[in-house]
């Protein structure tokens, strides 16, 4: 259990606030707030994110942390 809290309290830290989770092939946190805290968009992101998966996606705000998919679904590196 304190692992789980560590790893989120990381990820707040990395986004700056509060998370925003999706989860495809691989994991993506954000900042879940980012566009209502007026925080510069992050268009390489969304790019990087197009790219992988053929998707347009929206224009992300703040800092976005990509992690890698185990064989289980949970979170592992980055490919």
């Amino acid at each position: 259990m304190w692992k789980h809290r560590r790893l989120f309290g990381n990820l707040q830290t990395l986004v700056v606030g509060n998370i925003e989770a999706a989860s495809g092939d691989d994991w993506l946190y954000l900042n879940g707030e980012g566009k209502i805290l007026n925080l510069a968009p992050n268009p390489p992101r969304a790019l990087l994110l197009l790219e992988e998966t053929g998707v347009p996606a929206d224009v992300y705000c703040g800092k976005v942390v990509f992690l890698g998919e185990t064989h289980y679904g949970s979170e592992g590196n980055v490919p």
